[in-house]
């Protein structure tokens, strides 16, 4: 199985109630060496037991601002913290609710995101970079 992948999901049919096919939903490192790639644009992602969390890598070739923003279902406490190359936090979004942060990504520079829920509650969220 893919090292980024973490946990294979199936989805069942309704009747019989067998598995019929597994994926992999989550697409993400569980920490800094096992990150996964992220570029501008929407991702989707997944905290797959409870106490996941989920890493992310970003390099930029231009210097420019980055907005990160998530969504999932009501309920979720979806919060980040970013990281600079050389492991020092350098941003974080921890507010109640959905990640709406902003910061500076400079060229050539890789940035580490780390995304975690709050209350520990598996489940499926969307993640923007603009």
């Amino acid at each position: 199985r893919n090292a980024i992948a973490d946990y294979p999901h199936g989805i069942f049919d309704s009747w019989p109630q067998k598995e019929v096919e597994l994926y992999y939903t989550d697409v993400a490192g569980d920490n800094m060496f096992t990150a996964s790639s992220i570029s501008i644009g929407t991702k989707e992602a997944c905290f797959d037991t409870y106490n996941d969390v989920d890493f992310f890598v970003i390099n930029s070739s231009t210097t420019k601002a980055c907005k990160i923003t998530t969504t999932c279902e009501a309920g979720y406490n979806i919060d980040c913290e970013i990281y600079d190359s050389n492991g020092n936090l350098i941003a974080w979004d921890a507010n109640y609710g959905q990640v709406n942060k902003a910061f500076p990504l400079y060229a050539g520079k890789n940035y580490f995101i780390k995304f975690y829920n709050y209350d520990n509650m598996p489940g499926e969220y969307t993640i923007t970079l603009s």
